[in-house]
């Protein structure tokens, strides 16, 4: 597709501003426990095509947010690149949907507190097997 561009790996400063001009976000991933770019993106407001494959399948809806492909389906990941890279208005509407619930959900000081809510549960965890290993 001509407007589709793979930038590699790239300062915060030009990806703030490749996301800020995308239409989406795409990341046919085998295996990623919770890739923050796809946080980034909701929070951005824009539709994921991605796989189950991992944690990013958490944040996406299929067909609401976002479209779910196979690892290595190159066809089903070309249909949906097509379904929304065709339809500037159907791309948006994509990424609108539960845009504002992702921004509340991914509040950094709510994130924070979930980190650290579940660092100390660990350290709890942690700390009462040893407790009880001796």
């Amino acid at each position: 597709m001509p407007n589709v561009i793979q930038l590699g790996r790239i300062d915060r400063p030009r990806l703030i501003e490749a996301m800020s001009k995308a239409w989406c976000l795409v990341i046919p991933s085998r295996g990623d426990t919770g890739p923050m770019i796809v946080k980034e993106a909701r929070v951005m407001g824009l539709p994921i095509v991605t796989t189950l494959e991992g944690g990013q399948s958490n944040y996406v809806e299929e067909g609401r947010n976002g479209f779910f492909v196979e690892p290595g389906d190159i066809s089903l990941l070309t249909d949906r690149l097509h379904r929304l890279l065709s339809d500037y208005e159907f791309c948006r509407q994509r990424g609108k949907d539960g845009w504002e619930q992702d921004r509340a959900l991914f509040r950094p000081d709510l994130m924070a507190e979930k980190f650290r809510n579940l660092y100390r549960e660990l350290h709890r965890r942690r700390s009462s097997t040893m407790l009880t290993s001796k």
